[in-house]
């Protein structure tokens, strides 16, 4: 039997903790008639009836344009032959962001993409003839770059906002069946969800678990990626793409940066007192990955490199993977697996879904070419069930057939 369990999650699994779908995400995005813009260029989800800046205004202007470039991305699918896949994989906020990113990378020079100027400059001429209509009763007198910049920010914010939501008790009550079972010595979780479900779970739950912050005299827990090596507790949870309470901070007169999670009680996140009259100032927004191949450039950068890194470095000392609520469309982690796969005949995948075919159907080419020839050399195992409605027993069938 296996003393090391070992589970990657995707969003299908919060699904069952209340928290949103990718279409409700992106209907919020593009349709949310209660968002403000606040004078900080952060984006809040709000039924207040004061207008910040007149931010309505410039909330219509970016969902209309969004809206826009969502009908540019159902144009490509269909020119493609793939529009039959779009409502699952393309057709979402992610999709957006991503293009969205490629546009402002190039317009600012921070990434050279010479086949999106054509795009960049039709897109920039219509943006003129538009903002003029507006900036005079909100003040919104932004270039083209860096109103791409204001829309990722846009979406980044709305998502965390969606996301800040508290937990329904049960959803992952397997984690909970590994930890109490005696014979299971360790348990890492890889987790590709911003939200804070898991730790949620766990805390309610009682239990400790290492994610590579500790505590510190100050009122957050800092980053400190060794204590992994010498963790002292049965679970390690690994954040992939990034968490909503992640931030970068600073204290007031000090020039270094540093890595920190804020824990649920504290509201006021831009400044927080840590002695009296002395301050630790936000300096970015929350530290999550968004977008879809854009993910791959962030794997390298900021803490993502020290996470991604012990992710790559564990798979080569594991034999089985739990996965569920993944899609299996983050080109990045689907190298990994691939990659992991194939180094050995003994690697098996433990597969959690209550629809595998529609599963492989919309899953990217990598895992799709991959899928029947693993299956039929029982190194897919499918339980075809929701995660939440998986029995620990029929887990641990899977878990003796993979040995």
């Amino acid at each position: 039997m296996n003393k090391t369990i070992n589970f990657l999650f995707g969003s299908g699994v919060s699904l069952s903790a209340n928290m949103p779908t990718t279409e409700e995400l992106t209907k919020t995005i593009l349709k949310e008639k209660n968002i403000r813009m606040h004078t900080d260029n952060s984006f809040y989800l709000s039924n207040r009836e004061d207008n910040v800046m007149q931010s309505e205004l410039v909330i219509d202007f970016i969902q209309k344009f969004l809206v826009g470039l969502n009908i540019r991305i159902r144009n490509y699918y269909k020119w493609v032959g793939k529009i039959n896949l779009g409502y699952k994989r393309m057709l979402n906020y992610e999709s957006l962001y991503y293009l969205i990113w490629q546009l402002r990378s190039s317009g600012s020079g921070e990434y050279d993409n010479p086949i999106v100027l054509r795009i960049y400059k039709e897109l920039e001429k219509r943006f003129i003839s538009k903002v003029s209509v507006i900036e005079n009763k909100c003040f919104y007198n932004k270039s083209f770059t860096y109103f791409l910049e204001d829309i990722l920010i846009y979406i980044e914010d709305i998502v965390c906002e969606k996301l800040y939501k508290n937990l329904l008790d049960g959803f992952i009550k397997l984690v909970d069946e590994a930890y109490s079972d005696v014979a299971i010595k360790r348990i890492n979780i890889f987790t590709l969800n911003h939200d804070t479900s898991v730790e949620q779970f766990l805390e309610r739950k009682g239990i400790n678990y290492c994610d590579g912050f500790i505590r510190s005299d100050l009122p957050i827990l800092l980053w400190k990626p060794e204590v992994f090596k010498k963790n002292e507790y049965k679970i390690s949870l690994y954040k992939l793409h990034g968490s909503i309470n992640w931030y970068q901070f600073k204290k007031e007169n000090d020039s270094n940066y540093f890595v920190g999670k804020v824990p649920q009680e504290i509201k006021e996140i831009d400044h927080i007192e840590y002695l009296k009259n002395k301050y630790l100032y936000r300096y970015n927004r929350h530290m999550i990955l968004v977008g879809t191949f854009n993910k791959m450039f962030d794997y390298l950068t900021n803490i993502f490199i020290e996470i991604h890194y012990r992710f790559f470095n564990l798979l080569s000392s594991i034999n089985t993977i739990i996965i569920s609520g993944y899609s299996f469309n983050d080109k990045g982690i689907n190298f990994s697996i691939k990659k992991w796969m194939d180094s050995d005949t003994n690697k098996k995948i433990i597969l959690i879904n209550p629809d595998p075919e529609e599963l492989r159907f919309n899953a990217r080419g990598m895992i799709k070419n991959s899928w029947y020839d693993w299956k039929n050399n029982k190194k897919l195992i499918i339980i075809p069930k929701k995660f939440e409605e998986t029995s620990w027993g029929e887990l641990m069938y899977a878990l003796k057939k993979s040995i």
